[in-house]
């Protein structure tokens, strides 16, 4: 799922809005025939974006492709990654650096360690899906170094989530949830469901669990996040949470072309047009 249109288009939104205060989000303007304010150039997106991913899952299931397991996996840890990143809009690398009380993390730790812990569940993926096509024995080791062959160097890695600028950070973690999407939209489901490596915890699990891994784990840490915000005195505000579920609709958008990139092309060209006609 590579970016696209849409997602430049609400981007832009994003950029331009999330500064913005309460008194901002009254300030005069319409949508269609409602005149509550500036909130209603978010609130109007939001419904614009829910009515497409409506359409087009409905276009979709009528068309006989319905999503498969994996799809419909990969589908909540992507809404999960675009919640990630409208709760670190507009976070500065002063902020990003900040430790927000003694003894917690600071954002770059937790971001890191999200991205650390998602190198080896996609590893595990990855690896497993290679000894089922091998017909290996299970249970399937882990050997030391997949990690590294599948993904890169760790040290590049690490110089990156440890040294470099929240944008790089966020630029090699968009890059890297692009790989994975990709990667994995066209896994059948009879070798989603079987086994992956044992890995520390010592018994066989399914790549199903270790896909709704990066789902859980990354909810575990956003949820940590939003705690280090407050600690920041990042308290939410209105545009933020209109925002918050901007991201969400648009990746309801998105997860309805798992497998089907050409599905409703169009119709989300016009809709980035839209969009950003009115930013």
């Amino acid at each position: 799922m590579p970016q696209n249109q849409l997602f430049s288009a609400i981007n832009r939104l994003a950029d331009t809005s999330h500064p913005f205060t309460d008194v901002d989000m009254g300030q005069p303007y319409h949508w269609r025939k409602h005149g509550e304010g500036v909130r209603l150039a978010l609130i109007g997106t939001y419904h614009e974006l829910r009515d497409l991913a409506a359409t087009l899952a409905s276009r979709r299931s009528q068309n006989g492709s319905a999503t498969t397991l994996v799809q419909q996996v990969l589908g909540q840890y992507h809404l999960g990654y675009r919640e990630l990143q409208a709760a670190m809009l507009g976070v500065t690398d002063e902020q990003f650096e900040q430790e927000p009380a003694p003894g917690e993390w600071p954002l770059r730790v937790i971001l890191g360690h999200i991205m650390d812990a998602e190198r080896t569940f996609f590893t595990l993926i990855i690896y497993g899906l290679e000894q089922q096509q091998g017909g290996i024995e299970r249970p399937y080791p882990f050997p030391a170094g997949e990690v590294e062959r599948v993904t890169g160097s760790n040290d590049a890695f690490y110089d990156i989530i440890d040294n470099q600028p929240f944008a790089t950070i966020w630029h090699s973690y968009n890059a890297f949830h692009q790989r994975v999407l990709d990667e994995l939209v066209a896994v059948p489901d009879e070798q989603f469901l079987g086994a992956s490596p044992v890995w520390w915890e010592e018994e066989e699990y399914s790549l199903q669990y270790r896909l709704h891994r990066f789902d859980a784990h990354l909810r575990q840490h956003l949820v940590q996040i939003e705690k280090t915000l407050l600690w920041l005195n990042r308290p939410e505000t209105e545009a933020s949470r209109f925002l918050r579920l901007i991201f969400r609709a648009l990746a309801g958008v998105e997860n309805t072309t798992l497998g089907a990139p050409e599905l409703g092309k169009a119709e989300r060209q016009a809709l980035a047009k839209k969009i950003q006609d009115r930013t």
